[in-house]
C-alpha cells in the first residue's frame, strides 16, 4: 500500500468516529472537557490490542467458530469498558449519570477507529474507491455497533448514580446485565454479518434491524437518565 492510500485509509478509519462522536456530543447538555474526550477515544483506540490479544488467545482455547465470536463480542466489550474506566477514574468532569453512558460510547467509537485502519489496511484494497466503499460499510454497520453496544452497557451503569450505595447488590446486578446484553447484542451483529456473507442477504437486513434497534434502546436511555437525573437532583 503505497502512502496516499496508507494516509486515506487512516482518515477513513477515523472519520466514521468522528461523525458519530459529534453526534452524540450533542446530545450532551453539559458538554465534556475536550481533553476527556480525546484520553476516552485514544484509550478506546488502545485497547483493541489486548483484545487482538485475548481473542487469539480464544480461538486457541475453544474450536467452535460460534463460541469464539462469542467470546470475541465480550471480550471486546470488556476492554472499552476498562478504558472508559481507566479515563474517567476520579474525574471531576464524571459528574451526572448520562456521562457514564456517554463515555462508553466514546471508548466505542476509539475501538471502532483503529479496527477500521487495520480492515482498511488490507492488501486486496488497491483503489481509493474501494476504501471509501469498505469505509461506508463500517460506518454504517460496524463503528456503530461498537458504540451503541458499549452505550448499553453504560446506561446501566450509570443507573448505580441513582442507587443506594448499601445495597451494592444492585450495583453489581446493573453491572453483569448491562454486560451481558451487550455482548449477547454484539455478537447476534457479528453473526448476522458472517452468514450474510456465506449465504443469503436476508441477514444482513438482520444485522441493519440490530443495529436500528440499538439506535432507538440508546436514545430513550439518553433520555431516560437526564429525566431521572432532573428528578434525583430535585428530591434531594
Amino acid at each position: 500500500m503505497g502512502s496516499f492510500l496508507f494516509f486515506l485509509a487512516l482518515g477513513l478509519a477515523i472519520i466514521p468516529s468522528i461523525i458519530w462522536l459529534f453526534f452524540y456530543l450533542r446530545k450532551d447538555s453539559h458538554p465534556e472537557p475536550n481533553w476527556m474526550v480525546l484520553t476516552i477515544f485514544l484509550l478506546g483506540a488502545i485497547s483493541i490490542l489486548p483484545a487482538v490479544g485475548l481473542e487469539k488467545i480464544a480461538s486457541y482455547l475453544f474450536r467452535n467458530s460460534i463460541i469464539i465470536l462469542i467470546a470475541s463480542a465480550f471480550i471486546e466489550e470488556i476492554v472499552k469498558f476498562v478504558a472508559a474506566h481507566l479515563g474517567t477514574w476520579k474525574k471531576p468532569a464524571l459528574d451526572e449519570p448520562v456521562d457514564v453512558m456517554l463515555y462508553m460510547i466514546i471508548a466505542g467509537l476509539g475501538f471502532a477507529a483503529l479496527e477500521n485502519f487495520f480492515f482498511l489496511l488490507d492488501p486486496t484494497l488497491i483503489t481509493p474507491l474501494h476504501l471509501v466503499e469498505v469505509s461506508l460499510i463500517r460506518f454504517l454497520g460496524a463503528t456503530f455497533i461498537h458504540a451503541l453496544a458499549s452505550g448499553t452497557w453504560g446506561y446501566f451503569l450509570a443507573l448505580n448514580y441513582f442507587s443506594n450505595p448499601e445495597k451494592p447488590n444492585k450495583k453489581r446486578l446493573h453491572f453483569w446485565t448491562g454486560l451481558l446484553l451487550a455482548g449477547l447484542l454484539h455478537s447476534i451483529y457479528n453473526l448476522s454479518i458472517i452468514i450474510a456473507l456465506k449465504q443469503e442477504s436476508f441477514t444482513l437486513a438482520f444485522s441493519l434491524i440490530v443495529i436500528l434497534v440499538l439506535i432507538f434502546i440508546n436514545i430513550g436511555n439518553f433520555r431516560k437518565l437526564k429525566k431521572k437525573t432532573a428528578s434525583f437532583k430535585k428530591s434531594n
